[in-house]
């Protein structure tokens, strides 16, 4: 607010400071009733996470060809052999999301009940409030990209989402015919036309309903 902002008009200091708050224990509520892919991706630590770091794109080598090198053959029979190239690299480039929380010195000054001698016990922690609304608000947009369509294979800003790796049919029937989501074959730099290890399982959109539903 440029005109700045009045003490009694700070809310979140207001209702950290009420002295019917219980013991610094704080009720968070939230936007959507699950969260799948914040779970999938950060959930638990049991779950064995592979954290890529540096670089300008995720690049890894993809097997999309079978050589027929296998035969059946008899003893001392001629074989014949030949190679020939598997591997494929799809690529990404990074997008960045972030979040952040502010508190500013007449906040933490205010916080403190300058009249009743009762410590810090029957406050809120002030910092972690602001870290929760941050953290919630990044959970929130990760979760509503997760299943949206970059608008360009170099997007710089918006993730490829599910939809842009799980592709849905046209028209009736089902088989693995998924290819590009974006008016071409291309998936992560891999053309699933030449490669039909590349496409998914896929059956028309309209026979399928989310479970999850986003605003």
């Amino acid at each position: 607010m440029p005109g700045g902002i009045k003490m009694r008009e700070m809310r979140d200091l207001v209702e950290t400071t009420t002295e019917a708050m219980p013991s610094g224990r704080l009720v968070f509520s939230q936007k959507y009733r699950e969260y799948p892919i914040m779970d999938k991706w950060f959930g638990g630590e049991e779950r064995a996470k592979r954290m890529v770091r540096g670089g300008i794109s995720i690049k890894e080598p993809v097997s999309l060809l079978d050589t027929g090198a296998a035969q059946m053959v008899r003893t001392g029979q001629r074989r014949t052999y030949g190679g020939e190239d598997t591997l494929q690299s799809l690529e990404m480039d990074w997008v960045k999301g972030e979040t952040h929380y502010v508190i500013t010195d007449d906040e933490l000054d205010a916080h403190v009940d300058p009249y009743v001698k009762r410590g810090m016990d029957g406050l809120v922690d002030l910092i972690n409030v602001k870290r929760a609304d941050a953290q919630m608000s990044l959970a929130n947009i990760l979760e509503k990209k997760a299943w949206e369509l970059p608008e360009t294979h170099r997007d710089d800003i918006n993730a490829a989402g599910i939809p842009y790796y799980v592709v849905k049919r046209d028209d009736d029937g089902a088989g693995f015919d998924g290819k590009g989501p974006l008016a071409d074959d291309l998936c992560a730099g891999i053309d699933s036309d030449k490669f039909a290890r590349w496409r998914n399982f896929a059956v028309r959109g309209e026979d399928l309903q989310s479970s999850h539903q986003y605003g």
